[in-house]
This record gives structure tokens, C-alpha cells and sequence, in this order.
């Protein structure tokens, strides 16, 4: 056998325990992050353009970790030669489509003002904090709203069914979180959109409501304020108006 081909081989078969070793090496570390954030959803991870750290992407945000799991960095990382901002590119690479895959027949849809603004919000007819953002919601404008009912909480299923019946599932909606007034009768319909819009929200790991996505595919799990969540639309921009 000619000599690369030797040295070739070599090389070859000293390289397989490497990969072997680091394929369990981030395994073991996705474990032991899994352990760490037990109701976080890990979408990947991948080695971090910092050394000894690894990139977590989850299902809301993307997180820096080092191997030892002693030290989380939660902000933008930068290439200072350019200062692009390499989180932001990732993030749009993990996020970016996702609100435009929205599967949008099935939400009550609510358009104030001209709509520009767009956000989706997954929530429960009966959670407080999803009354109290309901009110926040009320008073905003220029701002189109999904809503996708996500019953969680005991006998929220019921009146999310009786919601779904209602020839106005808008008016239906705000009745019951603006007004707190039950829809006057159950109703009689296929109501297996709730079954998809549950599948979905378990597919995106909403775990409390209310959970907002933003347009561009960002998940925030829990209520904002109206200043707040004015910044956070202003930040995560419409991809199309």
C-alpha cells in the first residue's frame, strides 16, 4: 500500500475517537443544561465563537454557557472587525420564519389602528395575568393581534370550546377577559382547531400563558407592560407589514 495511503488511514482512525469524544462531550453537556432549565426547551447547541463556551439556542432565546456550566452570557455577542452582531443573525436563523408559519385561521384575529405591528399571543380564557395583558392590549394601537387560545388551566377547556362556538369569537373573547361575562350558551361545533392550536403551542414549548411571539419568531413567556411591549415590537419588527 503507497505511503499517503497509510498516513491517510492513520489519520483517519486517530480522528474517530475525537469525534466520538466530543459527540459525547455535547451530549453530556445538553443533558446537564436540560437538568439546569428543566422547563426550557433546547432547540440546539452548537460550540460558541468564544472559547470554552457553547451556543444554547432555546425555544425564546439564545443563551452563551461555558462547558462547566459556572457562567451564562444572556446579551449579543459582536465580531468588533465589523461589528456585525452575530447573535441577531443567528437569532433570525432560528426564529425568523417561524411567526409567518403561524397557522393564523386558527386565532381570533384583532386589527387596531393599521395593523403594522403584528404579534401572536398564546393564552388562557381564564389566567389572570392573560386578563390583566388583555387590558394592556386594549389600550394599544396600530397593531394586528392572533390570538390562539391555549386552555391550561382547570375548566379553561370548556369555555375555550364555548369561545371557539361563537359566531364572534372576538367579541366572544373580549366579553369574557375585558368584561368577565361567559359566553351565554356553550354552543355546538368542531372544535378540533383547539386540539391543533394545543399540538402546536406543545411544539413551540409554551409552557405558561400568556406567551407572546413576536414577528420575527421571538417567544416571551409571560405578560408585558405597555411601555415594554411597545419596545419590544419596535425591536422585533414586522418581516412583512
Amino acid at each position: 500500500m503507497p505511503k499517503p495511503a497509510i498516513f491517510f488511514l492513520l489519520a483517519l482512525l486517530l480522528a474517530v475517537p475525537m469525534l466520538s469524544t466530543a459527540q459525547a462531550d455535547e451530549a453530556s453537556f445538553r443533558a446537564a443544561v436540560q437538568n439546569r432549565f428543566p422547563y426550557q426547551k433546547i432547540l440546539a447547541i452548537h460550540p460558541a465563537p468564544i472559547k470554552n463556551f457553547y451556543e444554547v439556542d432555546f425555544s425564546d432565546h439564545i443563551a452563551y454557557i461555558d462547558e462547566n456550566l459556572h457562567t451564562m452570557i444572556a446579551g449579543d455577542i459582536y465580531n468588533l472587525a465589523d461589528m456585525h452582531n452575530l447573535t441577531e443573525a443567528r437569532r433570525q436563523q432560528l426564529y425568523g420564519s417561524a411567526f409567518d408559519k403561524l397557522p393564523f385561521d386558527l386565532a381570533i384575529k384583532r386589527v387596531k389602528g393599521n395593523g403594522k405591528a403584528r404579534l401572536a399571543v398564546f393564552t388562557d380564557p381564564q389566567c389572570p395575568y392573560c386578563r390583566k395583558f388583555e387590558h394592556t392590549l386594549a389600550d394599544m394601537n396600530n397593531i394586528t393581534i392572533y390570538t390562539f387560545m391555549v386552555p391550561l388551566l382547570p375548566g379553561s377547556e370548556a369555555i375555550a370550546r364555548a369561545i371557539w362556538c361563537q359566531k364572534d369569537r372576538q367579541r366572544a373573547w373580549e366579553d369574557q377577559l375585558l368584561r368577565n361575562h361567559a359566553p351565554a350558551s356553550l354552543g355546538h361545533c368542531d372544535t378540533s382547531g383547539l386540539n391543533q392550536i394545543a399540538a402546536l403551542a406543545s411544539q413551540l414549548g409554551v409552557r405558561v400563558t400568556p406567551t407572546l411571539m413576536f414577528a420575527n419568531g421571538r417567544l416571551h413567556p409571560g405578560l408585558l407592560d405597555k411601555s415594554s411591549l411597545q419596545g419590544e415590537l419596535t425591536d422585533n419588527p414586522s418581516i412583512t407589514p
